[in-house]
């Protein structure tokens, strides 16, 4: 075989419920291919595998550092979102900036929070975080990759500073993904709401890289045990 022809495997995904209104967050939908048109087995191979979401604020970051201390700033589009506190809050509330020294250098890595997860019974399917097709500088995108069957975590988007002496611009709009996605098998996506089984799971996992690391060592394995053997 040189090209992949699996069946569609079931995928649902959550809006991870929060204070803000579920409207204020995008669908996640498939990337469009054009098979018909071509009638191409490579097109057709990767259908089903791609999709994205797009932004829920469409504003302006830029981070770096400044006197040796990290920092960002934003700029969001007033056009869209109204000048509340609650935009600004939005916004404060999912940007996560992150600190590290390696060989001597500092490194500087800024996530943006999402409420999107994933859940399915297939153990071997496996989601990928792929660059967005965004405007950003002086920085790189960090990709990142699960098993959702497993682990039901809400993905981010993150971004590395490539040059310290320099800041670090990214551009996020309401009609650019801010997160894309790619899996190993094509898949047959629809939203679920956040109860139930899928809850119940989530819970025993949901924000733990908090408290612990190395989650494989003993942690995710008790957890997976008491996983139901259907959440969907």
């Amino acid at each position: 075989m040189i090209f992949n022809n699996q069946k569609k495997t079931k995928v649902k995904y959550i809006i991870y419920p929060s204070e803000i209104p579920q409207g204020v967050f995008a669908e996640i939908k498939k990337y469009p291919t054009i098979i018909k048109k071509t009638g191409c087995p490579a097109v057709q191979s990767i259908d089903n595998k791609f999709w994205y979401v797009n932004s829920y604020i469409d504003m302006e970051i830029e981070f770096g550092f400044k006197n040796n201390e990290s920092y960002f700033k934003y700029k969001y589009n007033e056009k869209i979102h109204p000048k509340t506190d609650f935009v600004h809050n939005l916004i404060n509330s999912n940007i996560f900036i992150n600190t590290a020294i390696t060989n001597g250098k500092n490194y500087l890595d800024l996530q943006i929070g999402s409420p999107y997860a994933f859940i399915t019974d297939d153990k071997h399917l496996e989601v990928n975080t792929i660059p967005p097709q965004i405007e950003y500088n002086n920085c790189v995108y960090v990709p990142g990759g699960l098993k959702p069957a497993n682990w039901i975590r809400t993905l981010n988007s993150a971004f590395i500073l490539d040059n310290p002496k320099k800041p670090a611009s990214i551009k996020f709009s309401v009609n650019k993904p801010m997160l894309s996605f790619y899996f190993n098998k094509p898949i047959d996506l629809q939203y679920t709401e956040y109860d139930g089984k899928i809850k119940q799971y989530h819970e025993r996992s949901n924000n733990i890289v908090n408290y612990r690391k190395k989650l494989e060592e003993n942690i995710m394995k008790n957890i997976i045990k008491k996983r139901k053997k259907k959440l969907l």
